[in-house]
C-alpha cells in the first residue's frame, strides 16, 4: 500500500474544499454530512478581563450556538455572567428587552424555589449572581439562536458559594427584534471576571 505524508494540503482549484475518503473539508469545519454538524469558534480564558467579544456568528453557515462558562469567578461580589449582541464590531440591542422566566433551586432548605420574571435590556444570562469570595464559581451551558426575528435562549447553570450551597438555575428568554446578530460579548454584570473559562460551538447548517 502506498503512502503519502504531507503536513498541509490546500485546495487551488474551484474553491469547493477538499474531500478525502467522500468527506468535506471547507473552511476550517467539516461537512455536517460527515458528522461536522457542531463547530468550534473560539473560547478564551478570563484573567481579570472587563469582557470577551467573540464576533464569530453567521446565519448563512449556522442555525445556532452552543457556549459553556466555567469557574466564572467575578471581581464584585454577587455579579452574573452576561451574554451581549454585536453587529459589525459594535454592541447592539442596548436598548431591547429581552424577556426572561427562570427558576433558581437551591441545595439547603432556605431556598428551595424561587421564580423569576422580568425585562432586562440589551443581553442575556449566562446564569444568575455569583459571589466572589474564595470556594465560590459558576458554572453554565446555553444555546442561543440569534439569527431570526424571535432571539431565543435557553441556559442551564450552577453556581456554588463558599459554604458549600449550590444553587441551581434554568433561564428561557427572547428578544423580539430584526438587528442582524454576527458577534456576542460575553461579560459580568458588575466589574471584572477574575478567571474562567468560556467557548463556544456553532450548529452547522
Amino acid at each position: 500500500m502506498s503512502e503519502i505524508q504531507v503536513n498541509t494540503i490546500n485546495e487551488y482549484t474551484g474553491a469547493n474544499g477538499v474531500t478525502i475518503d467522500g468527506v468535506l473539508i471547507k473552511d476550517n469545519f467539516l461537512a455536517a454530512a460527515a458528522g461536522g454538524g457542531l463547530v468550534k469558534l473560539g473560547e478564551y480564558t478570563f484573567d481579570n478581563d472587563a469582557d470577551k467579544d467573540f464576533d464569530v456568528c453567521d446565519g448563512t453557515k449556522y442555525y445556532g450556538y452552543k457556549m459553556i462558562l466555567k469557574d466564572f469567578h467575578p471581581a464584585t461580589d454577587d455579579a452574573a455572567p452576561r451574554v451581549g449582541f454585536r453587529n459589525g464590531g459594535s454592541d447592539v440591542l442596548t436598548s431591547v428587552y429581552t424577556h426572561r422566566a427562570g427558576f433558581t433551586m437551591a441545595t439547603n432548605s432556605s431556598g428551595s424555589l424561587a421564580g423569576t420574571a422580568s425585562n432586562p435590556t440589551g443581553y442575556f444570562e449566562l446564569g444568575f449572581n455569583t459571589g466572589s469570595d474564595t470556594g465560590e464559581f459558576g458554572h453554565a451551558i446555553a444555546e442561543l439562536f440569534p439569527h431570526d426575528t424571535e432571539k431565543t435562549w435557553v441556559s442551564r447553570g450552577i453556581r456554588e458559594q463558599g459554604n458549600g450551597t449550590k444553587y441551581i438555575s434554568n433561564l428561557i428568554c427572547f428578544a423580539k427584534d430584526n438587528t442582524a446578530i454576527d458577534g456576542v460579548r460575553v461579560y459580568a454584570s458588575s466589574g471584572n471576571i477574575v478567571s474562567g473559562n468560556f467557548a463556544i460551538w456553532g450548529y452547522v447548517k
